[in-house]
């Protein structure tokens, strides 16, 4: 699946919620020189490109969720994903236009895109202990991406974009994790 989605919005999509990884207290450092223009320097086009693939499943996953899960908990999860990540994307794409950055083309990796059609082909409630699953790793991934960044970025204003966003990551880590606790 790709997609390109105006502004930096489909950047983060849903980067927002990542989990499963203890935050690291982060120290004010400097940021390193940014190459300014339309591309950006590669460290943070690389963060672009997976924060917003990451947020691109968690939003499509959540999507399916919202019609699929039978836990009502699952659902009300997903719909509360969807309204953070419109709100990221807000964020994120003022901090790209801040940092005169363009957004990257955003496409789901192979191992994002097999889990996206295992999940449709998921019901019930193992659709919901899949997308319980699927979304733990991607917060996983998310919040590392997002810690990585908010640590050592190459562009203050989307290091300031990460660091913003870190409490509402560890507010959605904590629920997942609460969530997938109270399934074993």
């Amino acid at each position: 699946m790709t997609r390109k989605l105006p502004g930096a919005a489909a950047l983060f999509a849903v980067a927002l919620v990542s989990f499963t990884q203890t935050p690291t207290p982060l120290r004010a450092q400097p940021a390193p020189p940014e190459t300014t223009g339309s591309i950006g320097s590669e460290v943070t086009q690389e963060f672009m490109a997976k924060i917003a693939a990451n947020a691109l499943f968690k939003t499509e996953s959540s999507r399916l969720a919202e019609t699929r899960a039978v836990d009502p908990h699952v659902k009300s999860f997903a719909g509360a994903m969807m309204k953070d990540y419109a709100d990221a994307n807000a964020r994120l794409e003022a901090a790209a236009a801040q940092a005169k950055i363009a957004a990257p083309l955003i496409k789901l990796d192979p191992a994002q895109t097999d889990m996206l059609r295992d999940l449709e082909k998921a019901v019930g409630e193992e659709f919901d202990r899949k997308y319980l699953e699927a979304q733990q790793n991607a917060h996983a991934d998310g919040l590392r991406l997002t810690q990585t960044y908010a640590q050592g970025g190459a562009n203050a204003a989307l290091i300031a974009f990460a660091r913003d966003m870190l409490p509402l990551l560890e507010t959605h880590k904590d629920e997942i994790d609460k969530m997938g606790q109270s399934r074993t």
